[in-house]
């Protein structure tokens, strides 16, 4: 038997990584980093920053020509939008408002005694503004986030879940030029469950600000909000702040959504051990059901004095447009996504001032799609989701592992202990659909098995738990509880090669008789007519 053998190399930077939740670990969901008692300057930092709904709670159409000049559109009719870069977001609603053929159909959670899927109570939707579907854009009914009930016996009853599902709408590159009424296609995708709490005072929904009929800073507060800094309301609503909470423990959550059948590439995010299911609903519509655990994220920052600052921690801010100066300012902070590739130069710069220790654990459960519109031999004979890849570390590469002809390649980073010093251990899963593999790799339909090692810097081969297997179209692999510096996750993938059974090419003869009649006939495997046997 011949192997035909290629590698997957998940590439770590710094070190990362954290197992499932524990009921002995501690949260604190709203953590900001806060700069020492003796700064006497600008105070300059950062922090990193998971990606949630805040600023996408309600769905919009908009035209801009640069951050501080955007202006509300007519939905249905672009034409009347200035000339810029034109985009829709919608928010999906619950299938159960029936305003939509898009939407949010179930959230779902596992009850670990039955092993049953329980499907949540949906409550409400924040705020009251729509957007109608319309023809000339090609867009869906647009509405904002959705508030939903876990369902387990036991459950927190203080507790609601919040789910954002976004759809972000832009014009086609190659229609672009033709004209302002163009149908948009979809860029990307998130969806985002977050656990709240309601906290009471005085509170608003939060508003497009405008002036002059112009867009600016985004989505914010009211002027009758107060305290969003110090509490970090997820939403707002009249009276109450949403503020974020967690996850119980060892929640596994199942999302199942109707979106366009455009919706395709790879899927990123923070969520472990996942399956995903990908059906048929309507023409141009799929069913796409995503079940998996919550994941348990670290997370880091730091604010300190002007004077402090390296060379290479200006230019870290520089990139994030933070303008650091030693007078004029009192400082400035900048949100990096932990999936922006921005997010390595950051840790790179701060790792000195960070010993090297998670300031805090978060837990999450979000879900990302980047569409794929490339022409690439492998994307254009696969339609659909190709592939699934998520981990718990602190910063990730929020893009499909990157094929070099030999490996896929992932890159993710962080620090290697946990708030109490203990050791930061890793996850890793990787779903990818079977005939992406096959052609990637030019294996036949013959079933794949992969082989998992974990090796670090200097060449060791560490012990780590993995998974792997193919079933219903996918293959999944994963690893789990690995934690040294700069290791190297290797997947590889083997095939079975058939070798071909040898066909005999010697002739025969054998003589055949019916009665006084006799036949001689000849071949490979002669056989004798019908009537006749063999002499």
């Amino acid at each position: 038997m011949r192997l035909k053998v290629l590698a997957l190399a998940l590439i770590v930077s710094i070190s990362a990584i954290q197992p499932a939740l524990s009921a002995s670990q501690i949260f604190d969901e709203q953590w900001q980093p806060q700069p020492s008692a003796s700064t006497s300057g600008p105070i300059y930092g950062f922090r990193f920053q998971e990606t949630q709904f805040e600023n996408g709670q309600l769905s919009y159409a908009q035209s801009s020509k640069s951050l501080t000049d955007i202006v509300e559109c007519d939905t249905a009719n672009l034409s009347l939008c200035p000339s810029g870069n034109r985009n829709i977001y919608i928010v999906l609603p619950p299938c159960e408002i029936m305003v939509s053929e898009i939407c949010i159909e179930s959230l779902e959670f596992k009850d670990k005694s039955t092993g049953d899927f329980l499907p949540a109570n949906f409550l409400r939707t924040v705020g009251t503004k729509t957007l109608n579907a319309s023809e000339v854009t090609g867009t869906p009914f647009g509405g904002a986030v959705s508030v939903w009930k876990n369902p387990l016996p036991g459950s927190d009853e203080s507790i609601e879940y919040g789910i954002g599902v976004g759809l972000m709408y832009v014009p086609d590159l190659s229609q672009q030029a033709k004209n302002k009424n163009e149908k948009l296609s979809v860029l990307s995708m998130q969806a985002t469950v977050t656990p709240v709490q309601k906290v009471l005072g005085k509170y608003a929904p939060a508003v497009r600000r405008m002036v002059n009929g112009k867009l600016i800073g985004g989505y914010l507060d009211s002027t009758e909000t107060i305290n969003r800094g110090v509490l970090d309301c997820v939403w707002q609503e009249i009276g109450i702040c949403a503020k974020k909470a967690s996850f119980p423990e060892d929640a596994r959550l199942k999302l199942i959504i109707r979106v366009p059948s455009e919706v395709n590439g790879w899927i990123h995010g923070r969520f472990k051990d996942p399956d995903i299911k990908i059906e048929k609903y309507a023409n141009s519509i799929n069913k796409l059901t995503v079940t998996s655990d919550v994941a348990v994220i670290p997370s880091s920052g730091y604010l300190g004095d002007y004077k402090d600052l390296t060379a290479e921690m200006k230019q870290a801010l520089d990139s994030s447009g933070v303008r650091v100066r030693a007078t004029g300012s009192n400082g400035e902070s900048a949100n990096v996504s932990a999936s922006d590739k921005r997010a390595f130069s950051y840790l790179s710069a701060f790792a000195p001032v960070l010993s090297d220790r998670a300031a805090d654990l978060k837990t999450r459960w979000t879900v990302l799609s980047e569409i794929e519109r490339t022409n690439a031999s492998c994307s254009s004979q696969v339609q659909g989701i190709k592939g699934v890849v998520s981990t718990n570390a602190m910063i990730y590469e929020g893009v499909a592992p990157t094929f070099d002809g030999t490996s896929l390649n992932y890159k993710v980073g962080g620090l290697h202990f946990n708030p109490d010093n203990t050791p930061f251990l890793g996850s890793y899963d990787l779903l990818m659909r079977s005939e992406v593999a096959r052609c990637y790799y030019g294996f036949s339909s013959a079933p794949i098995s992969a082989d998992v090692s974990v090796t670090s810097s200097n060449g060791t081969k560490q012990i780590a738990t993995t998974v792997t297997s193919e079933k219903d179209g996918w293959i999944k692999l994963g690893a789990y509880g690995f934690q040294f510096s700069n290791p190297t996750i290797k997947v590889t993938l083997k095939q079975a090669s058939a070798i071909p059974t040898k066909t005999s090419t010697t002739q025969m003869k054998i003589t055949c008789i019916k009665g006084k009649v006799i036949k001689t006939v000849s071949g490979t495997n002669p056989k004798c007519p019908t009537g006749y046997k063999v002499r």
